[in-house]
């Protein structure tokens, strides 16, 4: 059964607590009139994690509940009210959104029924998501670095292939990574500083990086890191990217195609599996 949230007060409600939506929440509180203006935030996730931070997240370089921040704790400290849960309609109508059941992320249970507020101003602040720019295979085999959630699921698999190197039952371990933005830099940098730490001592040196091969040998994981150009990202970002590419011995190549078996170039040799 869906709860009404009904306000007397004059209601903005901003969707989406990224770092357009929490700023604007935050400002707008800042300026509103209490006895008169409400202001609420809507967001799935119960904090913020700031989302040019996700590399470090998926370098196994923080974690993720480091450096987040929770939207209740921010409501109360600049006056707004914030509401957890997933829009689930829109009726502009009416002036109303439903948000969608919230669950817990342990035994899924229900922690908040759906519920309706009316609103008199509406700000829909999701932010972006990753774009494949049309790379086949990509949706269907790739890591996505949209969240928290997908940078630890990355790490975590990353992990558990350097787990089966240093117990014998892995011969190497190639990562490819799509996209020369910010974060496809910065992750391919973070993964070359982390190198030494993340390496186990004694099997990763026999079996994924021989004593005589060099640190840029296809053998080391870090090494193997490499970003595709994408056409869109523009010549100065991409500029840019080769530099910071290149201080680090990191490849840029073209994506041909991604399937389950790895990321091919368009002369269809395998870069990573």
């Amino acid at each position: 059964m869906s709860v009404s949230l009904v306000s007397k007060r004059h209601r903005v409600v901003v969707v989406g607590g990224g770092a357009g939506g929490i700023e604007l929440a935050i400002g707008l509180a800042r300026r509103a009139d209490a006895t008169t203006d409400e202001v609420v935030l809507i967001d799935k996730e119960s904090s913020h994690l700031w989302k040019p931070r996700l590399h470090e997240v998926a370098a196994g370089l923080m974690s993720p509940g480091e450096d987040r921040a929770s939207y209740l704790a921010l409501a109360q400290a600049h006056g707004f009210r914030f509401h957890y849960g997933a829009l689930a309609s829109l009726d502009s109508s009416s002036h109303t959104i439903r948000l969608a059941a919230a669950q817990n992320t342990v035994g899924l249970e229900a922690v908040l029924s759906p519920r309706e507020l009316d609103y008199d101003d509406l700000v829909l602040s999701f932010g972006s998501q990753v774009n494949d720019f049309g790379i086949e295979g990509v949706a269907e085999h790739c890591h996505i670095l949209d969240g928290s959630a997908q940078a630890s699921a990355f790490n975590r698999s990353f992990l558990n292939a350097a787990m089966q190197i240093a117990e014998g039952q892995r011969e190497d371990l190639a990562v490819g990574i799509v996209g020369a933005g910010a974060t496809g830099v910065e992750l391919a940098a973070a993964g070359r500083r982390n190198r030494r730490l993340s390496r186990p001592r004694s099997t990763w040196r026999k079996r994924a990086w021989p004593a005589r091969r060099s640190p840029s040998s296809s053998k080391d994981p870090s090494a193997r890191c490499a970003i595709s150009a994408c056409a869109n990202g523009g010549e100065r970002v991409g500029g840019r990217a080769r530099k910071r590419c290149k201080d680090y011995k990191v490849s840029i190549v073209r994506v041909g195609e991604l399937n389950r078996i790895g990321v091919f170039l368009p002369n269809l040799r395998i870069i990573a599996r």
